[in-house]
């Protein structure tokens, strides 16, 4: 592909630069002296270069001086012709190793090519794989960032599970607790109302007695002083069972509400417990 910017009279100038250095012009040499051009534009221009300063330097031969008699001028022509034909012969040979290393340039130029198109193919192709690299990169930040985000969330929600497994098993142990004290005090009201009945039956049978009692002699007077001492402390007695009575039915009352409150609070635990598993 040729490459605009360099013209005819560029390539000349750089030619002539390098041979007034001593410098054979070759195309790379020029290229590198102008810093760009095509390769295949340089070859056509320096070809030009060439031929127009071998044209010049053939007609720049000079006449032979004046003032030489016709013998020497004789000689001159003869010898200049010779020289001349000698020179043709020369040319031809030269243009026809000039041809073998056009050639053999021009090989080498589309070789530049090939290669110049290969290395920018390879760039591109690094450049490619070193772009998915990176989203691959980036890809594997995204995933090591997501598992230790998981992680911390799994250590997070076992601690969670821990937590409220002890705490079930609290309420469980506060349940069962209750569960006793409950039984405790059902089976003391029990008692306590058993004692209010049997208080409640002295009571009865006393006063029976008291009411019962023939006569006001001193013994039968004793007697009923006796019952009624009784009766009055049986019913100081049943009045106390009673108030015993209704205060465990009272506190009865109190721990089956802490059972329930303490059953519901577990039930929750339990299932907040078993989503948390299943997650």
């Amino acid at each position: 592909m040729a490459r605009p910017g360099i013209t005819r009279e560029q390539v000349f100038e750089a030619a002539e630069a390098l041979a007034a250095e001593g410098v054979n012009p070759t195309v790379i040499g020029v290229r590198t002296h102008l810093g760009s051009g095509s390769p295949n534009n340089i070859t056509r221009h320096l070809s030009d270069w060439r031929a127009q300063r071998e044209t010049a330097t053939v007609e720049s031969v000079p006449a032979p001086p004046e003032g030489f008699e016709q013998a020497i001028r004789q000689v001159w022509a003869h010898a200049w012709k010779a020289a001349q034909a000698q020179l043709v012969g020369e040319r031809e040979a030269l243009n026809e190793a000039r041809r073998a290393i056009e050639q053999e340039r021009a090989s080498m130029l589309a070789e530049i090519e090939r290669l110049d198109a290969a290395l920018e193919t390879a760039q591109e192709r690094a450049m490619a794989e070193a772009q998915a690299l990176e989203t691959e990169r980036g890809a594997h930040v995204q995933t090591r960032e997501a598992l230790r985000e998981a992680t911390v969330l799994a250590e997070e929600r076992a601690r969670q599970i821990e937590r409220m497994d002890g705490e079930r098993r609290e309420n469980q142990a506060q349940l069962t607790a209750l569960s006793g004290r409950i039984g405790t005090l059902e089976a003391e009201n029990q008692r306590a109302k058993a004692d209010l009945e049997l208080t409640r039956q002295r009571l009865s049978e006393w006063r029976e007695q008291a009411s019962q009692s023939p006569g006001t002699n001193g013994a039968v007077a004793k007697e009923l002083d006796s019952a009624r001492n009784h009766a009055r402390e049986a019913r100081q007695i049943a009045d106390l069972a009673g108030k015993k009575v209704l205060q465990l039915e009272r506190d009865i009352e109190v721990e089956r509400r802490a059972r329930e409150e303490a059953e519901r609070k577990l039930e929750a635990q339990e299932r907040e417990l078993a989503q948390l598993r299943a997650r």
